[in-house]
């Protein structure tokens, strides 16, 4: 349904933004619309860049009964995102986070880091 698309864009974008244009589980850089400008940037390829797309990601899973409302949609890149949906029995919100940070932090994530320029 073309309004509820319309809405979840909506929702994803103004998450983006309360959340600096910053992944909500591995805190890198994204980028809504056009790749170019990211891309040059943080000196990516296209294919990369693809990786840290803004998606709106669900806390609670559409399947699992999860509305497209404000409250259950959290900004994330396109890799993270991808990852929490594609496990078998993907991880609930908190531990999803921790899992993050800790495969960050051990240099074995989406193998590029885009932090935030300050």
């Amino acid at each position: 349904d073309m309004h509820m698309r319309s809405k979840l864009k909506q929702i994803k974008l103004s998450k983006f933004k309360s959340q600096d244009g910053c992944c909500y589980y591995c805190f890198q850089s994204m980028w809504t619309g056009n790749s170019v400008e990211f891309c040059k940037t943080f000196n990516m390829s296209m294919p990369q860049a693809a990786k840290f797309q803004c998606t709106a990601e669900h806390v609670v899973a559409r399947c699992d009964g999860g509305k497209d409302v404000s409250s259950n949609i959290v900004a994330a890149c396109k890799f993270c995102n991808s990852k929490r949906h594609c496990a078998k029995v993907p991880l609930a919100e908190a531990a999803y986070g921790r899992k993050v940070k800790r495969r960050l932090s051990s240099g074995k994530w989406h193998g590029l880091l885009v932090a935030r320029l300050i």
